[in-house]
Formats: C-alpha cells, structure tokens, sequence
C-alpha cells in the first residue's frame, strides 16, 4: 500500500514517454536527497538535545539544512506540476552549487571533491537529455577557470579533459538506453497491433461460428419437423398400399392368379421395406434431436428373447444358416428398461447378423455379470474391414455403399443401436474379421429397485 503511493506520488503527466521517465527518475533524485537531508536535520537536533558543545557553524548548517529541505520541494512541485525541462535545470545547478561550495575551491578543483562535481554530469544525461552531459561539462570548466584566476591557483587541466570523459561516456550511455526504449516501444506499439487485429480477427471468427452454430441448430430443428411431418404424410398412403394389396391378393375383390400373387407379394415387401426406412428415419431425426424419450416399465427378458427368435427365424427366409438363442440362467427374468427399444436394439443386431451371413451360424447370447446384462450376437458372416470399423455407427454408413452392393439396406440401423445404448447408459462394442464373421457385444446396466424410482420421479418432473 505505502509503495503504491510512493509510486503515485512519483509519477508526473506527460504526455511524452521519454519526458515522463526522466521527470519520474528526477522526483526519485529529489526523494533520496530529501531523506538524507531529514536524516542530516535529525543529526543536528539530537546534538543539540544532547546537550553536546555545538559547533561554530551550527547555525549556519540548520540554515543551510533548511534551505535544502525548501528547494527540494520547489523543485519537485515544479517538476510534479508545471515544467520537468526547467525542474531538472534547477536541480542540476542546485547540486553543482552545494557539492561546489561543500569544500575549499582549491578542494574543487585539484582535491577530493573535484570527484563528487563529477556527479552532476552524470545526472544532467539521465536526467535532461544525453547531450546535457557536455554542456555541465563545459559550465564546469567555466567555473574552474573563474575559481582558478580568483584564486591564484592554475587550471587542472587533467580534471577538464577527465570531465569531459565522463561526460562522453555519459552521452553514450544515456543515448544508448533511450534508443534501446525507443525501440522497445515500436516493438509493444506493434505488439499491440497485432494483439488487437487478432483479438478482432478472433472476435469475427467467434461471431461467425456463433452464426454458423445457430444456423445449423436452426436447420436441424427445420430437418426434425419436416422429418415429423414427411413420415406422417407417407405413412398414411402407404399404409394404404399395403392394405389393398393384401386385400387383393388375399381374394377379397375376385379371384387373382399366381402371376398377379407374385407381382402384388413384390408391391407388400416393397410397400414393408419403405415404411421400414421411414420409421428407422424417424427414430433417427428424434435421437439426432434428443427428442426420442424411452418408456421404463418391468418386462420378461425370456419372453422377448423368444419373441425376436420367431422373428429372426421368419428373416432366415430358408438360408443354410444355423440360428441359436441361448439366455443364461443367472439373468433376472425381470428387467426394467424400455422393452421396444431393447427388442428393436435386439433384432436390428440379428437382422443384420442375418443379412451378412450366408452360411455358418448365427449365435444370440444373452448373460449377466456384477450390476448388467450382456447382449452377444455372434455370425460367420463376411465380417467388417478394419478401416470400415470405426464409421460403421455413422448415420446411412454402409461397408459397401457401391450401387452394385449384394445386400440391400439404408445404413441407420446400427446408428439408431448406438443412440439407443448411449441412452441407457450402456455400451456396445464390435468385433470382426473378413471372411470369419463379427460379434457385437451390448453391455447394459441392471436397473435396481431404489434407481426405478428415482427414474420415475425423474420423468414426472420432466413431464
């Protein structure tokens, strides 16, 4: 706090950078010289307190102290206030005279204190400005020349050209740090620049991506409604195409003969396929949103293993593939979880088993292990590339998306197997190898009695 103030007190306004150091680095010279001129006061008094014989020139040094103490001041609020440049000429000469008149003048000029006048040279190149260093120099010189004739004494000629000396090496010290400064504040001043072309490049990048996020949220709302909205719109005719088509081929309108069955069983799978692929789309537009809520309730895992088995086995459609479901028996006949999305993560899985695998086996397992059940659906299909591994839960990801593809399908069914296992907290891995076959492996939490509830709770609030 104290070295705050300091700080503050110190400072003077200018605008010139240059101005402002030397007029800050002079109030400092002016601080030191105050305080030793306190000190010096507090030595006279305490002599005087002392009761200690005073010297003959008492007096004169507490006048002297005294008038020390006033131009200090004076020239620091010259300096603080109204003109550094006249504050550092005052200063300058105001310590040539004292650190003059401190001794003799034969002292002065050819004794010890001839070493002390050297200070002021110093001082007038940080101070003024760097060249101040030969003019003081120069008064200098004058003053010796006077003081030497007055005196009758001859002029040192050695302490001329020293000051001279000092005041060379002074120039160039000082002009060296002022350049050094100079260039120190192109450097920030280009610092500067360039921080705030950045900072405006960073805050247009920043509002372009702010614009480009709520574009695409907008737009990914828009595809949601319109995805809504085209599956209702399609829904209906074809659920109308499936209809008359069965009714016809079923004989409901007049006879039909096997030809006509044919074409009307190719109009009912295709008519099946698409409302398929709408649904699966649907789902996917809901799960992409985070719109597609799950429906927890208790449900029978033995029976809607059995119930995808009957499915799956109708799916085999005659192929030379050995299809085998298996439930363990330490898994709970009771599981809590959303049974339709379970059985849609169940058959999409086998479906696809089904699809890929020719020949060979198709194995199901379902087990139970510390707090979750497992879901395996292991094939000796045509197995999964390496490369094709990691984009195989991409939305309408296929292996072989070529048009001459063997097997036909949109590519949502394992997305929507991953969006629905992200929402029940589990976890789905994939293994495979060309030409051997590939095993998914689902891994779901086992639901507890205290977890139901607070689920329930959960859902009301939401609701």
């Amino acid at each position: 706090m104290i070295k705050e103030h300091i700080n503050t007190a110190l400072e003077v306004k200018t605008s010139d950078p240059d101005e402002k150091r030397r007029a800050k680095l002079l109030n400092i010279l002016l601080l030191g010289l105050f305080v030793l001129t306190i000190l010096g006061l507090l030595a006279s008094l305490s002599l005087m307190i002392s009761s200690q014989p005073l010297p003959d020139n008492y007096n004169i040094t507490m006048m002297s102290i005294a008038a020390m103490l006033v131009i200090t001041v004076i020239i620091f609020i010259i300096n603080r206030y109204f003109s550094p440049i006249v504050a550092s000429v005052l200063f300058i000469i105001f310590l040539t005279i004292i650190l003059y008149f401190s001794a003799p003048p034969y002292e002065s000029v050819w004794g010890r204190n001839m070493i002390m006048l050297a200070l002021p040279i110093v001082m007038s190149s940080v101070v003024f400005r760097p060249s101040a260093s030969f003019v003081v120099a120069g008064l200098l010189t004058l003053l010796y020349a006077v003081s030497s004739t007055q005196n009758d004494f001859s002029l040192n000629y050695i302490g001329v050209l020293a000051y001279f000396g000092i005041a060379l090496v002074s120039w160039l010290s000082a002009d060296t740090l002022e350049k050094a400064l100079a260039e120190l504040r192109d450097i920030n001043v280009d610092l500067d620049a360039k921080v705030d072309e950045r900072t405006k490049e960073l805050v247009l990048t920043n509002t372009q991506l702010a614009e480009a996020r709520d574009a695409a949220i907008e737009a990914n709302q828009y595809k949601t409604e319109l995805t809504a909205r085209v599956s209702h719109e399609l829904r209906t005719p074809l659920g109308s195409i499936m209809g008359f088509s069965e009714m016809i081929w079923s004989g409901y309108y007049g006879e039909v003969n096997e030809k006509q069955k044919q074409k009307l069983i190719s109009i009912i799978e295709t008519t099946k396929n698409l409302s398929n692929l709408i649904s699966a789309w649907l789902d996917q537009a809901k799960l992409d949103s985070g719109k597609l809520e799950l429906q927890y309730e208790r449900f029978n895992i033995r029976e809607l293993v059995a119930y995808v088995e009957d499915i799956s086995q109708v799916l085999l459609k005659n192929k030379p593939v050995k299809l085998q479901f298996k439930v363990e028996t330490a898994v709970p006949t009771q599981l809590y979880g959303d049974s339709d999305r379970i059985q849609q993560i169940f058959i999409n899985l086998v479906s696809n088993a089904i699809k890929y695998t020719e020949k060979g086996s198709i194995n199901v397992l379902v087990c139970a292990e510390n707090n979750q059940w497992t879901i395996q659906v292991k094939d000796t299909g045509i197995g999964i590339p390496e490369n094709a591994l990691p984009n195989i839960f991409e939305s309408f990801s296929q292996v072989d998306g070529s048009r001459t593809r063997k097997h036909e399908g949109f590519g949502l069914g394992l997305s929507i197997v991953k969006h629905l296992i992200d929402l029940m907290d589990g976890d789905i891995i994939v293994e495979s190898l060309v030409g051997e076959g590939t095993v998914f492996t689902v891994k779901l939490p086992i639901i507890e009695e205290v977890q139901i509830n607070e689920i329930n709770m959960l859902q009301e609030e939401l609701a």
